[in-house]
């Protein structure tokens, strides 16, 4: 569940973009000499430490409340710093094309709960098959991956396979998110 909940976390910060044009703050922040790369940048830059902060504290609570246990923590950290930065990037490209903040969050929420139901966060799914080939393409997937080899591994290192997977889809998701986004900030 942890994963679903990075994604619709970040995508709150996501959509403040698509707010702020609404009404009008996009408008002054926009002729205001700031670059509009810091604009994004910005935005993106607080929807992935809210979301690295809440999906941390989300273990931290679990391994203090529950006695849950995740292997080492080195490789909890790099999972999910690269979980949310394929997050931003998913939901980045909502906002990217939609046109109003509440259909960003409509169209941002339909995917999270998608992609969990895809990649294994609500029930296990196939490894084979059609199904294990689109379970796959999910963050959802690679992140449930790198937990499940975490748990019993002796080194954090055997996250690499799935920290590569989340980050091919950040960038597979992060290029095109960019381009939209560009669009958006105009006045």
């Amino acid at each position: 569940m942890a994963i679903m909940f990075v994604v619709f976390t970040v995508g709150f910060g996501v959509t403040t973009l698509l707010e702020e044009k609404e009404n009008g703050t996009l408008a002054r922040l926009l002729a205001a000499p700031i670059p509009r790369d810091a604009i994004l940048g910005a935005k993106a830059l607080v929807s992935y430490t809210l979301g690295v902060l809440a999906t941390m504290i989300l273990f931290i609570t679990a391994t203090v409340l529950m006695g849950a246990e995740w292997g080492s923590w080195l490789g909890v950290l790099a999972l999910v710093l690269t979980a949310c930065l394929t997050a931003v990037a998913m939901m980045a490209i909502v906002a990217g094309l939609a046109k109003r903040a509440e259909g960003a969050a409509a169209v941002q929420s339909i995917i999270a709960v998608g992609l969990a139901l895809l990649g294994g966060s609500l029930f296990p799914v196939s490894g084979e098959g059609v199904l294990g080939l689109l379970a796959r393409a999910t963050p959802h997937f690679w992140f449930l991956e790198g937990l499940e080899d975490l748990a019993g591994a002796a080194s954090w290192t055997v996250v690499w396979p799935s920290v590569v997977a989340l980050a091919i889809i950040a960038v597979a998701a992060g290029v095109p998110a960019v381009v939209l986004l560009h669009r958006k900030l105009t006045p």
